[in-house]
């Protein structure tokens, strides 16, 4: 005998606060029936992992979506972003179609980037308006600013737009997938997209810095790069990461003291390690060595993982001590010193108590 359970579950959660979901397609046993009720008890009682094994057990042997998909919203309910993704996937297996939206996003949320790719390209691929795409596409956004490696959420933000980046018009996306391009080593298509956007708006400071540091970074284009970052500079004299970037342009001109004098403000004023990696390379190659690794040691102070700082070190010193080995050599002498004063206290110590029992036999 086999029961519809759409309508006995429609009871179940009426009378309490479970989240909607779509019921199994399938027509289910008796059993297979009771065995979801008592997952749905389960999760009333507060364990939801016995309930999550049920549903992607019975989604697997029946091959039913529906059923993927109530497991993925247990584990996201329970804040279980990996065992969501697994049940998506499970979903996605099942009927691609519907579950192509949530697993795009969940593959985000793991920080699975490059697997990220080509369910986010079906789902563009299947709208026709440009404000949908343009809608879906900034959803992804934010996921990208919490990505912890940047250069992969970039360079697959990057990949998804590809086919459909002539499309777009909103500035926004625009200039995030130029920042995609660059990571993804496509300069052509980052330079041919910031040109876009400064021509949709000629003040966009960021489009201006963005164009303007690719080129001084490259040694290339330099008087358009200075001239791209004056304008920057102009609109937002206190954005010390512009500054930067004209600093860095003026640098490879070969205007080191320019480029020192506006490195030095930049790092004094905004604290950043990679701009006092900059500043200690254009010390540097003014043979101030000194100056250069002070300048360098602060950078570490702050970021000694930053990228630009490391390769700048790596490339034009690279037998230096980074200042965490100093640092770590400094805690072991604290350590040793520490260790010793401790037996000079024994010593110490002993050498009273075998006074004081002498005192005491000669009194």
């Amino acid at each position: 005998m086999t029961i519809k359970l759409k309508f006995l579950l429609s009871i179940l959660f009426a009378s309490a606060s479970f989240q909607a979901w779509s019921a199994p397609a399938k027509s289910l046993s008796a059993e297979q029936m009771f065995q979801i009720l008592a997952s749905e008890i389960s999760l009333q009682r507060g364990e939801a992992s016995a309930a999550y094994q049920t549903y992607m057990s019975m989604a697997r042997s029946l091959q039913d979506g529906a059923l993927a998909q109530r497991a993925m919203e247990i584990a996201i309910a329970g804040n279980s972003p990996e065992l969501a993704l697994d049940a998506a996937k499970l979903w996605d297996e099942i009927n691609s179609k519907d579950a192509k939206e949530i697993l795009t996003t969940l593959f985000m949320l793991n920080q699975r980037w490059a697997e990220s790719v080509k369910p986010a390209q079906a789902q563009l691929s299947q709208l026709k308006s440009i404000a949908a795409k343009e809608k879906l596409i900034n959803s992804w956004r934010p996921l990208l600013a919490r990505a912890r490696d940047e250069e992969a959420s970039l360079v697959a933000f990057f990949n998804i737009l590809k086919a459909s980046i002539l499309q777009i018009n909103d500035l926004d996306i625009l200039y995030t997938y130029s920042l995609g391009a660059e990571k993804a080593k496509n300069y052509d298509e980052m330079e041919k997209t910031l040109r876009r956007i400064i021509q949709k708006k000629p003040d966009d400071k960021n489009a201006l810095n963005a164009l303007g540091y690719s080129f001084a970074d490259r040694g290339i284009k330099l008087p358009e790069a200075v001239s791209l970052l004056k304008k920057a500079h102009e609109l937002a004299p206190n954005d010390m990461f512009i500054l930067d970037s004209l600093a860095w342009a003026n640098f490879r001109l070969g205007k080191k003291s320019l480029a020192i004098e506006q490195l030095s403000k930049a790092f004094e004023t905004k604290p950043e390690a990679e701009i006092g990696a900059h500043l200690g390379e254009a010390l540097w190659s003014n043979q101030d060595r000194k100056g250069a690794d002070q300048a360098w040691r602060k950078a570490e102070s702050l970021d000694a993982n930053n990228k630009t700082l490391k390769d700048t070190m790596a490339r034009l010193w690279p037998d230096r001590v980074p200042s965490s080995s100093k640092n770590h050599l400094n805690y072991g002498m604290v350590v040793l010193l520490l260790r010793s004063a401790a037996k000079i206290l024994r010593m110490v110590e002993a050498v009273h108590s075998l006074s004081a029992m002498k005192l005491k036999r000669m009194s």
